[in-house]
Parts: C-alpha cells; sequence; structure tokens
C-alpha cells in the first residue's frame, strides 16, 4: 500500500467512526516516521553475476577422464 492509499484509509477510518482523530494523528505520525526510515536506510548495491559474499564458499574441482587424461 503506498503512503497515499494508508493515509486515505486513515481518514475514512475516522470518517466511519472506528478511530478518534487523536489515533489518526499517532497512526499517521507513525506512518510518517516509518517512511523516512525507510528513506533514510542506504540501498545496497546489487552485486554482479557470479559474485559471492564473504559468507559464501568455493569449491574448485578439475575432473579428468582416466583414459585420456583430459
Amino acid at each position: 500500500m503506498t503512503t497515499s492509499e494508508e493515509r486515505m484509509r486513515i481518514l475514512q477510518m475516522i470518517q466511519e467512526g472506528k478511530i478518534t482523530a487523536e489515533e489518526a494523528v499517532q497512526l499517521l505520525e507513525a506512518l510518517e516516521e516509518s517512511n523516512s526510515d525507510i528513506k533514510r536506510r542506504p540501498s545496497q548495491p546489487a552485486a554482479p553475476p557470479g559474485y559471492l559474499s564473504r559468507s559464501g564458499k568455493w569449491l574448485q574441482m578439475r575432473v579428468t577422464d582416466t583414459d585420456t587424461g583430459k
């Protein structure tokens, strides 16, 4: 749900009497905090194909034909 849709939903809840104006203010403030946290978080760049992080492990194996040695 986008921010504007979430705000509209909160306003509809006030109109329907499901929440008070004070509760709506708290919800809107929480929504704003949540959105500002998301904006402040740096996005991680996509790893290039074939790249493993440090936690990954590599296994290199050479397979040869016993008859031809290749």
